[in-house]
């Protein structure tokens, strides 16, 4: 199951990467249109990659992890962390796939368009990015319940 995340993880990084590529393609003087359809595609693409393999993940090997964070001293990890995580993987997964329509447009090298193309990028970055630190929440999370005892219930003896 470490494969499955470890993959998840890394098509995120390589998702905000061609994001970050494609936002500075988007500001050139004279854009590039194959490169730039190109890596709309390449980012949407990872962007499922994405999805699919934190699914299957979530449904696979999650369990075990959500009861050790429920036990120990940050149960909020799951209960916050994740639960935005999977929300905002939604937004990133609806902007990244949006681009390539966008690019598909012969009139997406209009100067209002582009904007549109880059705005809709730094949606995909800062959305990947939150996603990114909800999990990292959440494995801190994991860490806590399995190197502390949870406080005790009623604050006392």
């Amino acid at each position: 199951m470490t494969s499955l995340l470890v993959a998840h993880h890394l098509s995120g990084l390589l998702s905000l990467l061609a994001a970050l590529w494609l936002w500075a393609e988007l500001g050139a003087a004279q854009p590039a249109a194959g490169r730039c359809r190109r890596l709309a595609l390449l980012l949407a693409h990872l962007a499922g990659a994405v999805l699919l393999l934190g699914g299957a993940w979530y449904v696979l090997a999650y369990g075990a992890d959500r009861a050790v964070i429920l036990r120990g001293p940050w149960p909020q990890a799951h209960g916050v962390a994740m639960e935005i995580k999977e929300h905002v993987v939604f937004l990133f997964l609806l902007a990244a796939l949006y681009l390539p329509v966008l690019l598909r447009d012969p009139a997406w090298t209009d100067p209002s368009l582009r904007r549109l193309a880059r705005a809709c990028t730094v949606l995909v970055l800062l959305w990947g990015v939150a996603a990114d630190v909800g999990g990292l929440v959440v494995d801190l999370g994991v860490r806590q319940g399995l190197t502390r005892p949870a406080p005790p219930a009623g604050g006392g003896s």
